[in-house]
């Protein structure tokens, strides 16, 4: 048997498996699920971890590398797993989601074809399970950001958009297949590390789109850089995969070449000034 086999089952029944029990001849398989976004890897205070980020997309995958695999279904809901195994935490059911700001009193998003009222400004935003995306449209400007923080905050520099929308780190394919239908103009705010990147070029892809960035994001490299980034495998692999592309938008190449000139990556954040009183 293929040992990548009970490598992925041990990962699909858990949910999480430490990197170490990863087969070392496939490295490449792992590296192309964190690429796409159906893994992640986690630096721990223990150690390395790979976990599921996109269950569907890893499904697909892995039945694209073994036709025949899994004969019998996991427990699915965490109500099944309760009458399964009497442990909802053994459920492989996952509700990703998408944050929803407005930002301004202008755009348009609708729930089954019926406009859905906003506040606008608010901190506190709606959350769209992705396995709904199909019953959910908006048009507009929207600016996807990467992290909670600056999509809390998103007018600070982003007031001339419509609404942001948080989307947690990787873009899965239903999220993309979804952008791809709306009537939107799309600006990209990720991290600016090879994930964030290959993130924008995923959405690029798809739809009409452009990365955000600020004037003085040279500057801001050079004082801020972070060059843990390049510390992790994933970041690493996906670098090297983003510099054999002969297509990348001008201003990926822009910012992998701050990458490469500083050796590491800077993190979003560092645009989103957030007075320390106002997160009260």
């Amino acid at each position: 048997m293929n040992s990548l086999i009970p490598t992925l089952e041990s990962l699909l029944e858990e949910q999480a498996i430490a990197y170490s029990k990863w087969p070392k001849r496939e490295i490449g398989f792992l590296d192309r699920q964190v690429m796409l976004g159906s893994l992640i890897i986690k630096q721990l205070p223990n150690g390395r971890r790979v976990l599921i980020a996109n269950k569907e997309q890893l499904m697909d995958e892995i039945l694209v590398r073994f036709p025949s695999f899994g004969t019998q279904e996991a427990p699915q809901t965490r109500h099944e797993a309760v009458l399964a195994v009497r442990d909802a935490h053994q459920s492989t059911t996952t509700y990703p989601t998408l944050g929803v700001r407005k930002l301004r009193n202008s755009g348009k998003i609708s729930f089954k074809g019926n406009e859905i009222q906003m506040v606008q400004g608010s901190m506190s935003f709606s959350s769209i399970i992705e396995q709904e995306l199909s019953s959910w449209s908006v048009s507009g400007r929207i600016v996807l950001i990467e992290n909670l923080e600056p999509f809390l905050h998103a007018e600070i520099v982003h007031a001339d958009f419509d609404f942001a929308i948080y989307y947690a780190g990787t873009i899965s394919s239903l999220v993309l297949g979804w952008l791809s239908t709306q009537n939107v103009e799309i600006l990209m705010a990720p991290d600016y590390d090879p994930v964030g990147l290959s993130q924008f070029e995923k959405v690029r892809n798809v739809a009409n789109s452009e990365l955000w960035i600020p004037e003085n994001i040279e500057e801001q490299f050079k004082t801020f850089h972070k060059k843990e980034t390049l510390f992790k495998q994933n970041n690493r692999s996906i670098l090297s995969t983003l510099l054999e592309k002969n297509e990348l938008d001008i201003d990926t190449v822009r910012i992998l070449e701050l990458i490469s000139e500083f050796q590491g990556g800077l993190d979003q954040e560092i645009f989103y000034p957030v007075e320390a009183d106002s997160q009260t």
